[in-house]
């Protein structure tokens, strides 16, 4: 169970450095792609739409396929996310991308959830606040290192270094 419980705190670690990162780098594409506020902001709501519609989806799948194995699935592919994020060179792509982390978010966020809810039956005593505390943390991890990045300006180098650390980290 040790190990389980560590997954999952690593697993919400992960979205919400790759949160925090697109955060930081909202306004450096605003910036980048000549984007008004206007536009933007009625681009901004397209991933959390998408999470929100593909959440019943995700119990579903969560069901089928064990909570576990949708975990890995999901955050392979939010692991992967910042380079999206970081070099989507249109309106589209940025889109897109949002979408992207939306969908892979939200079953990443539902078979989390099933995953705690397990750990904590398990332990039995509450344990859901340390994984989104978990969250939070990697959330401001993520919002420092998108500062830190955006400052150095390193390209792709930057959130490919991110997705690669993350992948493994997923992959454990």
């Amino acid at each position: 169970m040790r190990c389980a419980r560590a997954a999952a705190l690593a697993y919400f670690v992960i979205l919400g450095v790759v949160e925090g990162l697109w955060v930081a780098r909202i306004p450096a594409v605003r910036v980048r792609l000549h984007l008004t506020y206007g536009l933007l902001g009625l681009s901004l709501p397209m991933g959390p739409a998408a999470l929100v519609a593909v959440m019943p989806l995700a119990g579903r799948l969560a069901d089928w396929f064990g909570s576990a194995r949708l975990c890995r699935v999901a955050g392979l592919a939010v692991a992967v996310l910042p380079l999206a994020f970081w070099t989507a060179g249109t309106l589209p792509a940025v889109i897109a991308a949002l979408l992207a982390f939306g969908v892979t978010g939200g079953l990443m966020s539902v078979a989390l959830g099933a995953q705690g809810i397990r750990i904590e039956q398990a332990y039995r005593r509450p344990l859901m606040a340390s994984f989104y505390a978990s969250f939070s943390l990697g959330g401001l991890a993520g919002a420092v290192l998108g500062g830190l990045l955006a400052w150095l300006r390193p390209g792709p180098a930057g959130p490919l270094a991110i997705a690669v650390a993350s992948t493994g980290t997923v992959l454990r």
